[in-house]
């Protein structure tokens, strides 16, 4: 079964993200984790509410 691509958007400030980094590898999901303290345009980051 083909899975669909997961984008996971968080920060290692938040456990919540580290949970469900943990969750997604504790389950065999592939998923592509995106930092938002990394990104380049933080504008785009902040208009989606993410802290």
């Amino acid at each position: 079964m083909n899975q669909p691509k997961i984008y996971l958007y968080g920060s290692l400030r938040c456990i919540h993200c580290e949970n469900a980094k943990k969750w997604l590898k504790d389950n065999g999901f592939n998923y592509e984790y995106m930092d938002v303290d990394k990104l380049e345009n933080i504008n785009t980051v902040k208009s989606y509410n993410v802290n």
